[in-house]
């Protein structure tokens, strides 16, 4: 008998220490969770994060694929919640894209304390860089707050059109955008804004803002496999100093997808304002028949591993020097699909993405920009892109 009691508390014992044991390891992540980086102390986003530029109104495309607008766009964000993108990023000049969003949280309280939203602060015109007054900015600031239906903004990025900061560097006076970003910070420790990032600010914009003792939590950037200027200075300057890159036009406005793989140029559809802007970045940098050599390497790559051109893309930028996420817009909820296999897919992304480099030289253009092509070995992803050297005066 003794000897049973014995055993009996042993194996209780056994029982108890694999539960603790079960208790101290970390939770695991829900199905269909997307994994998430710290930008600041409290504020988490997703490694892919909605970009929100379709809900402006000029996203409609053709009608039978267009979820933009009322109660589709609100329907489709709450699909983006449950496939574990919990944010969002948009801006005060995306038209109703904030009172959108404010809407889906409100009609979702089960995801709305999960959810982020990062928006932007807009200068785009000299009449608004001029008014840079604290209650000026302060009430754009609460009206983004009303918008999205808050206490407070989870970030602001300030977006700042350059052709002012050259002018104030000439003048040798304070930058608007610098007095801009002081106002925020200002704010920030009013419990407006949780954090303060920064839209397409190059290096020289960053020097002068880091010098005036403000230090963004991100700077969002245009990055891709066709544009791939960043990975010249900007990134390495941001690694350095500590600012996490958010890269928005990972698939180029939509042009890397397999739907334009060996579609002749005359039966491509502009019906959005970002392939209008694309389309005219594109053709500037090579044409349609560069964006065809760029998207016939990576349909090969994708087909290896089971995946689209869309997912290589993406993954590509994913996995930069520097990058914390990147942002992909959507006018409907489709694009849910690839974020699965974008998370999943490995080794044909890594180190031997650059393992061959050939470079070979465009018809020269007024910009002066030399194409790079990069061909497949192994698993490598073709790269082509093309240089430009950022303005450093």
């Amino acid at each position: 008998m003794a000897t049973d009691q014995k055993r009996k508390k042993a194996r209780l014992g056994g029982k108890k220490q694999q539960q603790q044991q079960q208790k101290t390891k970390a939770p695991l992540k829900p199905p269909g969770a997307v994994p998430r980086v710290e930008l600041a102390d409290g504020l988490e986003v997703s490694k892919v994060i909605r970009g929100c530029w379709q809900l402006d109104g000029q996203h409609k495309g053709d009608q039978p694929s267009d979820r933009t607008a009322g109660a589709a766009a609100i329907e489709d964000l709450d699909l983006f919640c449950r496939a574990g993108m919990f944010t969002f990023d948009t801006a005060d000049n995306y038209g109703p894209s904030e009172a959108v969003i404010g809407q889906h949280m409100r009609l979702n309280p089960a995801t709305a304390y999960r959810t982020k939203a990062l928006t932007k602060l807009t200068f785009m015109t000299p009449p608004s860089q001029a008014d840079l007054r604290k209650q000026s900015i302060e009430y754009r600031i609460r009206s983004s707050i009303a918008r999205l239906g808050v206490m407070t903004l989870d970030m602001v990025q300030l977006h700042w059109e350059p052709a002012e900061a050259n002018s104030s560097r000439k003048a040798k006076s304070v930058p608007g955008f610098v007095q801009a970003a002081k106002v925020l910070k200002q704010l920030q420790q009013e419990g407006l804004v949780r954090a303060v990032g920064v839209s397409n600010f190059d290096v020289p914009m960053l020097m002068t803002l880091l010098d005036a003792g403000v230090k963004p939590v991100s700077n969002q950037v245009s990055y891709s496999v066709l544009d791939r200027r960043p990975s010249l200075f900007l990134a390495r300057f941001c690694e350095k100093n500590n600012i996490p890159l958010l890269c928005y036009g990972t698939l180029a406005g939509g042009f890397l997808a397999e739907r334009y793989f060996e579609v002749p140029a005359n039966k491509v559809v502009i019906d959005t304002i970002s392939k209008a802007r694309y389309g005219t970045l594109l053709k500037q940098l090579g044409g349609w028949s560069w964006v065809q050599d760029m998207l016939r390497v990576l349909h090969e790559v994708g087909e290896k591993h089971g995946v689209s051109a869309s997912c290589v893309a993406a993954r590509w930028v994913l996995q930069q020097a520097g990058v914390a996420a990147i942002v992909m817009g959507a006018r409907n909820a489709s694009h849910i699909r690839v974020r699965p296999s974008l998370l999943t897919l490995r080794g044909c992304c890594r180190c031997s993405l650059d393992s061959y480099v050939q470079f070979r030289e465009r018809p020269a253009t007024c910009f002066g920009w030399m194409i790079i092509a990069m061909h497949m070995i192994d698993l490598a992803v073709a790269d082509s892109g093309y240089f430009r050297t950022y303005p450093l005066v």
